[in-house]
């Protein structure tokens, strides 16, 4: 690992047991404080489920790409239309990558779409996605990062209709595009946080194939004019040679010091263990280094929001590729809960607060 590692500081934090989600009917709802955001993999239509983080009650549940698509779906939190409501965004986790933006003051279980678009033409392996504040402005833009072939992480700004319409609708432009590492070296898993002081946030990529990578990027970054490569602001390689499947990236301020912490899920290949660490976005530190699921290998999806009312500060939130548990952890690794959105498959994890 490149940046300083030392002074493992794991503080005590009080245990909680949440209970599991209240699902209500289709009248309107409160807008809630935070939320968070499931999606489905590889049991039936990919689904969406998402909830308010307070109260537990069920605001979304609905098939974003429709009953024929039984493939994964990615999801992310964030005001990308500048209402000051949440919206959730979706990205299948295989076929073409297309990213659908849906209003997060729809009233009932299905979502109002406000806009697609394909983030990489003639590709069709699917993307990651993430919601970030680059620009200042009311609204927050959209990260993406496609599954495999080359690490090409393009910004994206939703201009919503002017004169607004009923429903609301949308416009992506491109704003950024850059490569985190070299051509035809993998995908990249994309996550945002405020890693230099400044208001706005930067880019957090992880690998997706071999040892995993963790680099932090500026929205507008500089080049290297030898490879055309982006310049990292921080590089990091925290796991082993035995971790070979890339690693699952989130980010937040775990520690309250005022800057992002790195979070980073890695699995071992053929499924041999699996682990999850977070780093101090400071100085490099561990904060906490734990296994999220006994007796399990496989990859680690992750999200950093406070997904506990009862106690302050964030939370790190893991789901696997093989059930659908999604566990929350005290931000220096205590296990705090479980729930289960879905009765089979993976789960992707999202929220924000």
């Amino acid at each position: 690992m490149s940046a300083h590692r030392s002074d493992r500081k794991v503080r005590p934090q009080p245990t909680s047991q949440k209970c599991l989600p209240r699902v209500e009917g289709l009248e309107e709802r409160a807008v809630p404080a935070g939320l968070a955001a499931y999606g489905s993999e590889s049991n039936g239509p990919a689904r969406v489920r998402a909830f308010d983080i307070t109260t537990g009650v069920e605001k979304f549940n609905f098939l974003p790409y429709g009953p024929s698509y039984g493939g994964g779906v990615r999801v992310a939190v964030g005001d990308v239309t500048g209402d000051g409501i949440l919206d959730i965004i979706t990205a299948p986790s295989n076929y073409a990558p297309d990213i659908r933006v849906w209003d997060g003051a729809s009233v009932g279980l299905t979502p109002t779409l406000v806009t697609q678009f394909f983030a990489y033409a003639n590709y069709n392996d699917g993307a990651y996605v993430a919601v970030g504040q680059f620009d200042g402005d009311a609204a927050l833009e959209l990260v993406t990062g496609p599954n495999s072939a080359n690490p090409d992480i393009r910004i994206w700004d939703v201009t919503m209709a002017s004169p607004p319409t009923s429903p609301p609708s949308g416009t992506a432009t491109l704003k950024t595009q850059f490569f985190a590492g070299p051509l035809g070296s993998g995908g990249a898993r994309v996550a945002t946080g405020q890693f230099v002081p400044g208001g706005l946030d930067e880019i957090l990529f992880g690998n997706t194939a071999g040892r995993p990578v963790l680099r932090t990027f500026t929205a507008t970054p500089t080049f290297d004019p030898l490879t055309g490569f982006a310049t990292p602001l921080q590089t990091y390689q925290p796991f082993d040679t035995t971790f070979n499947n890339g690693a699952y990236v989130a980010a937040g301020d775990l520690n309250g010091d005022g800057t992002a912490d790195i979070v980073a899920g890695a699995a071992r290949s053929p499924f041999s263990g699996s682990r999850v660490m977070a780093i101090s976005g400071a100085d490099g530190s561990i904060l906490a280094d734990f296994v999220p699921y006994a007796n399990y290998g496989g990859t680690v999806r992750l999200a950093v929001y406070d997904a506990d009312p009862v106690n302050p500060g964030l939370e790190i939130v893991t789901g696997a590729n093989t059930n659908s548990d999604v566990r929350v952890f005290s931000s220096t690794g205590t296990f705090l809960s479980i729930t289960q959105p879905f009765p089979g498959g993976g789960v992707y994890v999202a929220g924000r607060n």
